[in-house]
């Protein structure tokens, strides 16, 4: 079993025989890897839905209020973003939430239409709905007659 000591910046150290490997090797630990690489809010997971009449993005932004996002169309590429600093001057245990930047873009294809796009947040999920233009909505096999 491993145990935790105190550590200046994330109060424990989780694998002390990995982190000594590492020292050894590459003169560095895995507490300064994590700082070095530290796990922002840069790359929300999303989901891309396609219905009959319309396509859903939906962006998993736990945390967020509306306020904090920022959605606009341009040239066809739907760009959304968000900018929530961390807390700062709070001492925690434990912090697992990341926020910060993030911005998502989406090319969308030519059968959109890009003047009624709505948005809403619901539990921490974004729901971006772009409909299709009419013409472009397949309505099923259709019979041509012959004149």
């Amino acid at each position: 079993m491993y145990n935790t000591k105190t550590n200046n910046r994330h109060n424990v150290e989780f694998f002390p025989q990995i982190d000594r490997v590492l020292n050894e090797i590459f003169n560095t630990s895995i507490n300064h890897i994590i700082d070095e690489k530290k796990i922002n809010f840069s790359h929300p997971n999303a989901n891309v839905r396609e219905l009959k009449d319309r396509f859903v993005i939906d962006l998993a932004i736990p945390g967020l209020d509306k306020s904090d996002v920022k959605i606009n169309v341009e040239k066809s590429i739907l760009t959304i973003s968000a900018d929530k600093p961390e807390v700062e001057g709070q001492k925690f245990k434990l912090n697992e939430f990341k926020y910060g930047k993030f911005s998502r873009k989406f090319k969308l294809p030519e059968t959109v239409v890009t003047d009624n796009i709505t948005a809403e947040l619901i539990n921490g999920i974004l729901s971006v709905t772009i409909h299709k233009r009419k013409e472009d909505i397949d309505n099923g096999p259709k019979e041509i007659n012959i004149l």
